[in-house]
């Protein structure tokens, strides 16, 4: 397998990813907002709540504002062999797992598929 073809592979787990919380996050919210937001300082509770009025509809959107963005990068580090924002980006990926493990930790009684 090329570095060109695991460069476009990205977009496709990007995609599968973020399908999987498109499709869950509102039913997540709407289960566990109570829980989760009773185990957080007041402080962050407080935020969580205007952010636990999304939409799958309005998640989606973001995501979708995300792909557009990353699709120039993603093609010119494939095609042109410029990798450098396309690994900045990654980057920034790859350190929004550790939100996902976070809050795993955070709220072992609460199953965090879209955390």
């Amino acid at each position: 397998m090329t570095i060109q073809t695991l460069v476009w592979l990205f977009i496709v787990v990007f995609l599968l990813h973020d399908l999987e919380e498109i499709i869950f996050v509102e039913s997540f919210i709407k289960k566990n907002r109570n829980q989760v937001i009773g185990q957080v300082p007041i402080r962050i509770s407080k935020r969580l709540d205007k952010m636990f009025n999304i939409t799958s509809g309005q998640f989606a959107l973001a995501v979708l504002l995300e792909f557009i963005v990353f699709i120039p990068f993603v093609f010119i580090a494939a095609e042109r062999g410029k990798f450098f924002i396309f690994l900045s980006f990654n980057t920034l990926f790859f350190l929004h797992v550790f939100t996902h493990v976070g809050t795993i930790i955070i709220f072992k009684n609460v199953y965090t598929r879209s955390g």
